[in-house]
């Protein structure tokens, strides 16, 4: 090789060496960019709790350094997804995301965040990649569903509810959609027998029976579209899918508000034990939030542990005495003891504290209705009824009450009232009628007898009522 060759080959040499050199620098800037637009800038956190502190401080000092540590940026999107600083979360998930794309927990807490925003349409690529990356995690496929059936995907959405029954054939969740799309398609009769099988499978999902009452309606079965109606109404709002991997963020969250409203939630679609993880963190983090100990109480009551419930809840007295809502958790413990007295003595320094709670004067005239002190009931029935007119319960017992004293004349008065708000009320025409009877009113206690029929009242309630009439009328009634 001649000189003159070599030295172009070393020029060339130099020249594709220092492109390269330019080449991967600028890759590697590139790629610290891109890996630092994904740290979210940090929030003012003075006011929150030291260890939550640190441990945002921590992981975003690893993000703050290369290579990238997604172990790092997957603990941060967490801690501000539970704490509820969504923006950084979103930021962080979208990171978490690019950095470790099999995890399924990064596209699904992303898709659930969006669709919190209403981003119903960018959540659902989120959800399909979850359901791939996870087949098996049916919240996340339930979820999917019901995003393609709100973005209008009918078809979608029937294979992807189809796809969850097949690996939970008895999915109340499931089983709802699928009855949606029925009804969207006039397909009342098959939309009905999935609704049916979603009550049997989970008896207190008040949408199932929401959903039945106007399919039954439609089929003109006006008797199980009311019984329907009238289950879903006593059974409250809906009740989302349970979704453990939104639970595991309990760990990750210092916001004591925020733990009690997942607990809430627990109780209301799963009960039990379940709740008391965000419970009992959340009583670490403040041992003298009278909220949170009112809660504990009110899951150990649900779990039947008496003594636990009562430690509690006299605790959450101890803490806040004006909140009326632990002193009728305790009418349970006491009701489950049998002791009344206790439940009078409690509920009469209840009402020293919460005089203007229409609840404790109706437990405190029910527990000395149950001790056969009558006359001091009334005042407390009277009280409930002034103070939530609304409340059915507190005339029934009243009248019922005064009855039993012998007062007829001012039963009818309650009852009148009472009607007036709800003329179709079983219980309250059934008290009516016995009213009549004691009033000696042949007429109007033969017309309450049949509405008392007409209300649906059992065979055994009609049979004592005719019994009763016959004995004050001398026949029985038409």
């Amino acid at each position: 090789m001649s000189g003159k060759t070599t030295r172009w080959f070393v020029v060339l040499t130099v020249l594709v060496l220092l492109a390269g050199g330019a080449w991967w620098g600028w890759s590697a800037v590139q790629a610290r960019r891109e890996w630092a637009a994904f740290r979210p800038p940090t929030p003012d956190l003075k006011a929150w709790p030291a260890e939550f502190r640190s441990r945002i401080e921590n992981a975003d000092a690893k993000i703050a350094s290369w290579p990238p540590d997604a172990h790092a940026l997957g603990e941060l999107a967490q801690l501000y997804l539970a704490n509820g600083f969504l923006k950084e979360a979103e930021t962080a998930l979208r990171g978490a995301i690019r950095y470790e794309p099999n995890n399924p927990r990064w596209t699904h807490h992303l898709a659930r965040l969006l669709a919190g925003y209403g981003e119903l349409e960018a959540a659902v690529p989120l959800w399909r990649t979850t359901a791939e990356l996870a087949p098996d995690y049916l919240p996340a496929r339930v979820k999917l569903a019901d995003a393609l059936l709100k973005t209008n995907q009918p078809d979608e959405a029937a294979r992807t509810f189809a796809a969850v029954l097949e690996r939970d054939p008895k999915n109340p969740y499931a089983l709802l959609g699928l009855a949606r799309l029925d009804v969207d398609s006039g397909r009342w009769s098959a939309a009905r027998q999935r609704l049916e099988a979603a009550t049997v499978a989970a008896p207190e999902f008040s949408a199932a029976h929401s959903q039945l009452a106007t399919v039954a309606e439609r089929l003109g079965d006006t008797a199980t579209a009311q019984l329907e109606r009238d289950q879903a109404t006593a059974l409250g709002r809906f009740k989302d899918v349970p979704d453990p991997w939104t639970e595991e963020l309990v760990a990750y969250c210092y916001d004591v508000y925020r733990l009690q409203v997942i607990a809430a939630t627990i109780t209301a679609t799963k009960g039990g034990a379940a709740a008391l993880p965000p419970l009992e963190r959340a009583l670490a983090l403040a041992p003298q939030d009278a909220r949170t100990v009112r809660q504990l109480g009110r899951v150990y009551l649900d779990l039947k542990d008496y003594a636990k419930a009562r430690q509690m809840l006299e605790k959450a007295i101890q803490l806040d005495g004006t909140d009326p809502s632990p002193y009728l958790d305790l009418v349970e413990v006491f009701r489950a003891e049998r002791n009344v007295d206790a439940a009078i003595t409690m509920l009469t320094a209840g009402i020293q504290k919460c005089s203007e709670s229409a609840g404790l004067h109706h437990e405190l005239g029910l527990a000395l209705l149950g001790a056969e002190r009558l006359e001091e009931a009334v005042p407390h029935f009277q009280e409930a009824r002034r103070r939530e007119p609304g409340n059915m319960a507190a005339y029934e017992d009243l009248s019922r009450t005064l009855l039993r004293l012998g007062r007829p004349a001012e039963a009818e008065e309650v009852l009148r009232s009472a009607l007036d708000q709800n003329d179709r009320a079983g219980p309250l025409l059934l008290l009516m009628a016995r009213c009549q009877i004691a009033l000696r009113n042949e007429p109007r206690a033969e017309e309450f007898i049949r509405r008392t029929r007409e209300a649906r009242a059992s065979e055994t309630t009609l049979s004592e009522l005719r019994q009763e009439f016959r004995a004050q009328f001398g026949r029985v009634p038409r």
